[in-house]
Formats: C-alpha cells, sequence, structure tokens
C-alpha cells in the first residue's frame, strides 16, 4: 500500500512539472507548497519532502510562497 502511494505521490509531482508554463520553467520560480494548516517551507519539484503531503499540492511563484508565510526546505534548497 505505502508503493502505491509513493508511486501515486511521485507520479503527480512530475505532472505538475509538465503543466507549468514555460516561462516559468525557464526562471526557475516555481515552487511547490501542500495546502494545509501545519505545512510552513516550499519545496522544489524533485523535493522527497513533498511527499510527506498528505493534502493538496500546489506550484505557486517563490514570492507566492513567501507571501504565505512559507520558508525554503533544508532538504532542497
Amino acid at each position: 500500500m505505502k508503493t502505491a502511494l509513493l508511486f501515486i505521490y511521485t507520479f503527480l509531482i512530475l505532472n505538475l512539472t509538465m503543466a507549468l508554463p514555460s516561462h516559468q520553467k525557464a526562471t526557475g520560480e516555481s515552487v511547490y507548497i501542500c495546502i494545509s494548516r501545519g505545512a510552513k517551507k516550499y519545496h522544489s519539484h524533485k523535493c522527497h519532502g513533498l511527499l510527506r503531503c498528505t493534502h493538496e499540492i500546489k506550484a505557486v511563484t517563490r514570492a507566492e510562497a513567501l507571501k504565505r508565510k512559507y520558508t525554503a526546505c533544508k532538504i532542497c534548497y
């Protein structure tokens, strides 16, 4: 069961990156946040810290993440 969930999360994260507009990919401004009460960090698209998120994962700009009071993940930044 855990392996299946890990596969699904990985698949979703990879699909989020492919769905980004090209200007966000090129500038590297996109970060990912977990939309939950306890989430406090923003992540790169390859971070395994995102796998812990059991809520919605959303791609936002780094400026938007900072505006929402998220700080950089120590694993991927």
